[in-house]
């Protein structure tokens, strides 16, 4: 999903017009359908974080020179936005979207480090039998 759609979801300025300019009734419906769609993003950012790790793993044994500490920092990170990715996760349920963005900020900037890091490791795919 894009930045600018991300942005959008999460948009303070949304739920202030609402607020301003409509029933609670409204405010209560626009909350509810936000909130899904904010746990719909989330679900599918963690799902393609997940894969994106589980293809570095399995590229892992095709790069010519393997590095344990980069392979343990990886996993670091994979556990820590696992854990901050869930936590988001009770948040959306708990307080709704728009009091969530500083961890949708952070959510995106290290599903975007997986990216990278997946993009780096098929640059570095090498032809060659994976090692056993």
């Amino acid at each position: 999903m894009e930045t600018a759609a991300i942005e959008r979801i999460f948009s303070a300025e949304d739920i202030e017009f609402i607020c301003r300019s409509s029933t609670p009734e409204v405010q209560r419906l626009f909350l509810k359908e936000r909130r899904a769609l904010a746990v719909q993003w989330l679900r599918k950012t963690q799902k393609q974080v997940a894969q994106f790790m589980d293809l570095h793993l399995r590229l892992a044994g095709f790069t010519e020179k393997p590095s344990p500490g980069f392979e343990l920092e990886l996993t670091a990170k994979y556990v820590g936005f696992f854990v901050v990715s869930h936590l988001l996760l009770l948040l959306l349920w708990l307080r709704g979207p728009f009091r969530a963005r500083r961890v949708v900020g952070y959510t995106c900037a290290v599903a975007g480090y997986f990216c990278a890091i997946c993009s780096v490791r098929l640059a570095n795919v090498t032809a060659a039998e994976p090692r056993s």
